[in-house]
């Protein structure tokens, strides 16, 4: 049975996002990308919930997140959190096994996060993105990728 571990979902803010140490743009961080989840909750607006700082670290330095996929939603009208939420979640969970190299049911120390866009975001940047995060849930970091990670 696959054991249940944290799932944090943000969404990207469009105003206050910093850019991060790797001098990537919030909204233009490649998959492949790597970072420490720590960082992350830690640049969470405590008001609205949602991500206002992306740091990433070279994924030859110890990390517990890696980007693995993305997507772009369709349509010019804003579906809604909902829907992205639900779209990012079938989108990441069929792209895991491709990358970690076993279902997503079956992975007991890789758990996925997601990022999507707000309302905010969707109209004033045209951002599409859904992006896919692996995390290594067993509290150890991680040097290089979870590519093929089968765990």
């Amino acid at each position: 049975m696959r054991k249940s571990a944290i799932l944090l979902t943000v969404a990207l803010a469009t105003s206050g996002l910093a850019a991060c140490s790797t001098g990537n743009d919030s909204f233009d961080i490649p998959v492949g990308s790597c970072a420490i989840l720590a960082d992350w909750t830690g640049g969470e607006d405590a008001a609205s919930g949602e991500l206002t700082e992306l740091p990433t670290v070279d994924c030859a330095e110890p990390h517990d997140m890696e980007a693995y996929a993305s997507m772009q939603v369709e349509g010019d009208e804003f579906p809604g959190l909902d829907e992205l939420e639900s779209q990012a979640s079938d989108f990441c969970t069929e792209e895991f096994d491709s990358f970690i190299g076993l279902p997503y049911a079956e992975s007991t120390d890789i758990d996925i996060n997601f990022l999507y866009p707000t309302e905010d975001s969707w109209s004033s940047r045209d951002d599409r993105e859904i992006q896919c995060w692996a995390v290594d849930i067993t509290g150890e970091m991680v040097t290089g990728t979870l590519k093929d990670a089968n765990r």
